[in-house]
């Protein structure tokens, strides 16, 4: 098993994100499972998932690619607030009470 840290732009908003990749590969596919980092230490784990290809190298690019696609579709934004608040009123307007559910 093979493990690839790294940090990522997202698309949609230019903010960087710390990822981390668990990659194990078998003839002509790979599993793997990938995280990014969060406020105060948590992590938010995607799906792990089957990639093929004919080389190591083949498959590690296709599971990047996935993986690049997935961080462009999170709300970076709220994962770390709620990260940061967990239970609570993560929007920051107390005023108006709690988060509702």
């Amino acid at each position: 098993m093979s493990r690839i840290c790294g940090q990522a732009k997202q698309a949609g908003t230019g903010k960087l994100v710390n990822d981390e990749v668990e990659i194990e590969h078998e003839e002509g596919r790979a599993h793997y499972r990938a995280r990014v980092l969060l406020v105060g230490g948590g992590w938010h784990e995607f799906d792990a998932a089957l990639v093929s290809g004919q080389t190591p190298s083949d498959r590690t690019r296709h599971m990047l690619q996935r993986l690049l696609v997935q961080i462009d579709g999170l709300d970076i934004d709220r994962l770390h607030e709620e990260a940061a608040h967990p239970g609570g009123d993560w929007r920051g307007d107390n005023a108006k009470g709690p988060r509702a559910r």
